[in-house]
């Protein structure tokens, strides 16, 4: 009975995770695209191919996670309904602070774009051109997406904490210190690679740097004061482990 009991109580977790990660994603897509489309350019298809396949593993990797066994069972249950104060409060807030983010480093990017640059259309289609703006729009994608993933995951009571799930570590690893990567420039064949511009400044660097480490930490603080306000009982349960 216990165990059933555990195992509802991931699935209902489960679902409830699926549902802010979804509607983050696709908010914070949205966001990039009409960032890319005011500004007349575009991912490059090594870009857009290699989004795409990390989107596609962070989701993989919450699957690779079990209900919580060796754990005694709590009378702590998680939220029955996506309208949950704890639920929609979060995913709003989240949502604000990556915009937020997202706008301050693709405007200071705007800045370093350069009045010489001009995009180029063949056949009525937008051509790419590697520029510092798309640059950023993917730095800022890939910080997004670890914040979604760490601030979202529901780990204890649960389901297995992120830290005893290697598949998720691993995903985390390769979207900051992939991006990282890309912003230090440290491997610069991974960079034409994925058809990055040169930054043509430090400040762009430590400005694009510091919008990225704010979404993933705002975001998950956000999260956690949104669980202590609105979920006590989860907060304290969460505390007590």
């Amino acid at each position: 009975v216990l165990d059933v009991i555990k195992q509802g109580r991931y699935t209902a977790a489960s679902v409830m995770q699926i549902y802010q990660m979804s509607a983050l994603d696709s908010l914070s897509r949205c966001l990039s695209l009409l960032t890319l489309y005011s500004d007349g350019v575009k991912y490059s298809p090594a870009q857009m191919m290699t989004l795409s396949v990390l989107y596609t593993l962070t989701y993989a990797a919450t699957h690779s996670s079990n209900p919580q066994q060796k754990s005694p069972l709590t009378a702590c249950s998680p939220p029955s309904s996506v309208l949950h104060p704890s639920i929609w409060v979060s995913v709003l807030g989240q949502f604000l602070i990556q915009s937020f983010c997202s706008i301050v480093a693709t405007r200071k990017a705007k800045v370093y774009l350069g009045e010489g640059f001009s995009v180029e259309e063949l056949g009525g289609v937008t051509q790419f051109k590697p520029n510092v703006v798309t640059n950023v729009v993917v730095l800022m994608a890939l910080a997004e997406q670890a914040a979604v993933l760490l601030a979202n995951y529901k780990g204890d009571p649960f389901m297995t904490p992120i830290s005893k799930v290697p598949l998720l570590q691993a995903t985390v690893f390769l979207l900051l210190g992939g991006g990282l990567a890309l912003l230090s420039e440290a491997f610069r064949p991974l960079n034409r690679l994925l058809n990055m511009a040169e930054f043509s400044s430090s400040d762009l660097k430590g400005w694009t740097l510091g919008a990225m480490l704010f979404c993933v930490f705002g975001s998950l603080a956000w999260d956690r004061i949104a669980v202590f306000v609105f979920d006590e009982r989860l907060w304290k349960e969460r505390r007590s482990r």
